[in-house]
């Protein structure tokens, strides 16, 4: 993991981060078990055994993170390789978020994305009061 910087990605980039981009916590696990073996390159059967998933649930996790551009894809082999140092840097935090507070974070990636509207609506909302 790199050093802490002056430009870490706040709690709500990570957040969204993790529901837009990632999008469950399988897709998690595995971004997190490519991201600690890598340079190793997998194949989706081999990540299917490690994981103890179905071959659906992995399939469908790697499509995501490949979309995402956390993967490069070779053939069947798959290597964690994202495509830019921002991307680098929200995965590390990402990574250390899960660490420090998984419930925050696997909260965020079972709650819908709000829309703008909401989230101008609940900014004005009075604390204490019901919806």
């Amino acid at each position: 993991m790199s050093a802490p910087s002056d430009h870490a990605p706040s709690d709500q980039a990570i957040f969204d981060f993790a529901r837009n981009a990632v999008g469950s916590v399988w897709a998690l696990e595995l971004m997190l078990l490519l991201r600690r073996t890598a340079p190793k390159a997998w194949t989706p059967q081999a990540l299917v055994g490690e994981m103890r998933a179905s071959a659906a649930i992995v399939d469908a996790s790697l499509a995501r993170l490949e979309t995402a551009g956390l993967l490069h894809r070779d053939d069947d082999l798959l290597t964690f390789a994202p495509a830019s140092a921002a991307l680098t840097t929200l995965c590390d935090a990402l990574e250390e978020k899960y660490r420090t507070s998984p419930v925050l974070l696997i909260n965020a990636i079972a709650s819908p994305a709000k829309s703008g509207l909401q989230a101008l609506a609940d900014a004005f909302r009075l604390k204490g009061t019901d919806p």
